[in-house]
């Protein structure tokens, strides 16, 4: 078997690095903190900031609605 050229990117490692920094920044937030940090989390993608835009849209509750314990 000849020897294969080195990697210039390991998605395994770069997919451990972005899940360390996830659970440094929200491990010990509840509910409502997550709901806030994803609300106010500017996307740098299009595509990312649109799909937010219509998720938050959707999860709206009613106007006079109390907020969900």
């Amino acid at each position: 078997m000849s020897e294969s050229a080195p990697k210039a990117f390991d998605c395994v490692q770069s997919m451990r690095q972005a899940r360390s920094k996830l659970n440094a920044e929200m491990g010990d937030k509840n509910f409502e903190e997550l709901v806030r940090w994803l609300r106010s989390y500017q996307y740098s993608d299009p595509f990312l900031r649109r799909l937010a835009e219509r998720a938050a849209r959707q999860a709206m509750p009613p106007a006079g609605t109390p907020p969900r314990r």
